[in-house]
């Protein structure tokens, strides 16, 4: 089924919000990792970059009326969560642990 355009108006305010606070969170990541010096921060950083534009891809699908961008957006959503926070997250985490970091953990 198709969005109405107010329920396309509402998903491009929720990426807005997502986008903000995404860079937001992963401002303090960078300050963390450059800070420990964590190994694999340039490739996190840039997984981190791309999802920034793949969320701005989205909103101007949105603009342009494509009708099957919400369905794009819950299969990226999806599988961020799996794939990022689950597998790339977890990696520096047992960076911090193995180096006795506790400032964010």
């Amino acid at each position: 089924a198709f969005l109405s355009a107010k329920a396309y108006e509402v998903v491009s305010e929720i990426l807005d919000e997502m986008i903000d606070y995404t860079q937001y969170h992963f401002g303090f990541e960078h300050e963390i990792f450059e800070k420990y010096s964590y190994p694999d921060y340039e490739e996190h950083k840039t997984v981190h970059e791309s999802f920034v534009m793949k969320t701005i891809e989205f909103k101007q699908k949105i603009a342009a009326g494509e009708k099957t961008v919400t369905y794009d957006i819950m299969i990226f959503l999806r599988d961020w969560l799996i794939e990022h926070i689950q597998g790339e997250d977890t990696k520096y985490v047992a960076y911090f642990k193995e180096q006795e970091i506790d400032e964010f953990l």
